[in-house]
């Protein structure tokens, strides 16, 4: 019970990406399904086994908790007191017709409850993951795993940037050239927003770069061909973030990279290992290949128009957060 309980764990890791980014119903309840199997099967193998303790379980609980308030039936005075907008907004639709003696926080209770169920099982896969990745093998297993996983799929993201610049027949405006994408030719990997798929290779590529400084202290030990393999794939899943053109994921794997840099030197007192940090990156920035970068230097010049104005509708979509913010202060308009 316990190894099918590890091997759903490291299947949800793999499948949550490819499902194209987990967005849809079908795909997140195959997610939660997998997540709570996987639970299960961990619980009633280690009934009378240790578990270790989860750090900073309490304030994820507590966001949990905060989502379920939000949909939990209150009086609607209550609700008149802590939530004054949602109160507002009850009274000139539901009290228009009938009068609402219960309601929710939640102007929107559907999908908050669904909101609920996957914040949980994001905090129930962080509590598993914990049990798992205690045990130094099953560490190394899943961090090789994840690894190879990664190359595979920045592999293909490259493949599916050459062959679109050079032109070559496929259907670049489907996802993964399979299925159709209601937003063109825009799709990097299985993901439809290239920021998306930018934050995935953010997460992996600092590991996969810690992998790499591992194996450099024991490659005089025979395992330079281990070594050879994570610089490769930090090299892959590097380049395939910035053939994304995503600006914010290019700016924060630059700061994250400095940072740690700066850290290990700091830690260790060696200059080399801020060296070999900065010879992956100028690999991974020759291996992007002119034309990537001159894609990527004139997706940073559209940030400005003609005229030098900032062009962007973020200031806009932040504007319209803010108004939310300011009428939903204390709890919120409903997560989803």
């Amino acid at each position: 019970m316990y190894k099918t309980a590890y091997y759903l764990f490291l299947a949800t890791l793999i499948f949550s990406p490819l499902a194209f980014g987990t967005v849809e119903i079908w795909s997140y309840t195959i997610m939660q399904v997998m997540i709570c199997a996987s639970a299960l099967l961990l619980y009633f193998s280690r009934r009378t086994g240790k578990f270790y303790q989860v750090p900073g379980l309490l304030p994820l609980l507590l966001v949990c908790a905060a989502v379920l308030i939000q949909v939990l039936p209150l009086p609607a005075g209550l609700v008149g007191i802590l939530s004054p907008q949602s109160y507002e907004i009850y009274q000139n639709s539901v009290g228009s017709i009938v009068d609402a003696k219960w309601m929710t926080i939640s102007i929107y209770p559907g999908a908050t409850v669904m909101e609920f169920l996957r914040v949980s099982s994001y905090v129930l896969f962080y509590a598993i993951a914990i049990q798992f990745l205690a045990a130094a093998a099953h560490l190394k297993k899943s961090l090789t795993i994840v690894s190879g996983f990664a190359a595979l799929l920045a592999g293909f993201v490259l493949v599916e940037f050459i062959t679109r610049i050079v032109g070559y027949p496929l259907p670049h405006d489907k996802i993964m050239w399979i299925r159709e994408s209601a937003h063109g030719a825009g799709s990097v990997g299985p993901y439809v927003n290239r920021n998306h798929y930018a934050g995935l290779m953010e997460m992996i590529f600092p590991v996969v770069l810690g992998l790499v400084l591992t194996y450099l202290h024991v490659a005089d030990r025979g395992s330079f061909h281990k070594l050879f393999l994570y610089v490769t794939v930090a090299i892959l899943t590097g380049a395939s973030l910035l053939i994304t053109l995503s600006r914010g994921g290019i700016i924060s794997i630059t700061i994250s990279v400095g940072l740690l840099a700066l850290y290990l030197i700091i830690k260790t007192r060696q200059k080399r290992v801020g060296s070999l940090v900065a010879a992956v990156c100028i690999l991974v920035i020759i291996l992007s290949g002119t034309k990537a970068w001159d894609l990527i230097i004139d997706r940073f010049s559209e940030i400005r128009s003609e005229s030098g104005e900032i062009n962007t509708n973020r200031f806009h979509y932040w504007q319209d957060s803010a108004g939310i913010i300011s009428a939903f202060p204390l709890l919120g308009s409903g997560a989803g």
